[in-house]
């Protein structure tokens, strides 16, 4: 009986060790640009998406829609779940909107209010990705820095 019991603990005790070692091997490598693009930072806080999940819904131009997945990261908060948004633009009219809850929410070019410019960002580097081609550009604040981050070389988590 007490042979069980210290079995036991000891199953328990490896359990306990080893849980946190499997769950960090689930952590994607955000540093790695042949999978992952930095599209937005902002202090500690960034917004990555991850290369193959970019997919072109629609290719009407001057109309398309593009779905991405991305990773958020903060040094305060290391979540690594990913998330879906599905972005559309209008390129002869330069509007983007990403779709929330079936409703598409307009990202102008120069609105700094809540999570605008963070969407704005994934989704001006979801389009580049895409097209190979800016979408808002200069226009959105964007300098020649930020598309190269869609380059493969390595880059910083």
């Amino acid at each position: 009986m007490l042979k069980r019991f210290f079995c036991g603990l000891l199953l328990l005790s490896m359990i306990v060790t080893l849980l946190p070692l499997a769950s960090a091997g689930s952590r994607p490598d955000l540093s790695n640009p042949k999978k992952y693009v930095l599209a937005w930072e902002q202090g500690s806080s960034f917004a990555y998406i991850q290369r193959d999940s970019v997919t072109v819904d629609r290719y009407d131009p001057p109309n398309y829609e593009i779905t991405v997945t991305i990773v958020y990261r903060s040094r305060e908060h290391r979540s690594y779940d990913p998330i879906t948004e599905k972005f559309s633009y209008d390129y002869g009219a330069r509007k983007m909107y990403c779709q929330k809850d079936g409703e598409p929410i307009y990202l102008p070019s120069d609105s700094k209010d809540g999570d605008i410019p963070r969407l704005r960002a994934v989704g001006e580097m979801a389009f580049y990705l895409a097209n190979n081609r800016n979408f808002y550009g200069k226009d959105g604040g964007y300098k020649k820095e930020f598309y190269r981050n869609a380059s493969t070389k390595k880059h910083r988590d």
